[in-house]
């Protein structure tokens, strides 16, 4: 909570409000919060050429924007391939939650639409543990942001 200092006793005097330091937990949240709004943007315009509605990576059915989530390539929320865009894509609940991400499906349709050379790289990154601190992530969160805007300006 923000700590209110008065220059003097008087309460209409403005408030000097302290600015809140995030955690990296935190840092962490909202860069996830943000880059899944852009996944589900992104693929309801690759797949549907609008931004309401869009397919299931997985199981392909269509569903609003609300009703998709931002469905990991490779488990874990440790490693540099958490907010690596390239290795998420939109699934609805059912097959990212219910289903586990339906990987079956998810590897070997992700492989022949990237490459195995990209499949890869992002196991390769799943492995190499996120060292970011409150700048990485405020720079991450700008970037996903501008390209927010981009998609919605369309």
């Amino acid at each position: 909570m923000p700590i209110r200092v008065y220059a003097t006793p008087y309460k209409s005097m403005k408030k000097i409000k302290k600015i809140k330091k995030y955690t990296v937990g935190q840092m962490k949240k909202k860069a996830w919060n943000i880059l899944k709004d852009y996944i589900r943007l992104r693929d309801c315009l690759k797949t549907t050429g609008t931004i309401e509605r869009g397919h299931c990576y997985t199981c392909d059915k269509v569903y609003p924007i609300k009703e998709l989530q931002g469905g990991h390539l490779l488990d874990g929320h440790v490693g540099m391939n958490y907010l690596d865009e390239r290795g998420v894509m939109a699934q609805c609940y059912s097959c990212n939650v219910c289903k586990h991400g339906l990987k079956e499906i998810y590897i070997p349709k992700f492989t022949k639409e990237y490459g195995q050379k990209l499949f890869n790289e992002l196991s390769r990154l799943k492995r190499t543990p996120c060292l970011w601190k409150q700048p990485e992530y405020e720079k991450f969160i700008e970037k996903i942001k501008k390209k927010i805007e981009y998609i919605e300006s369309l």
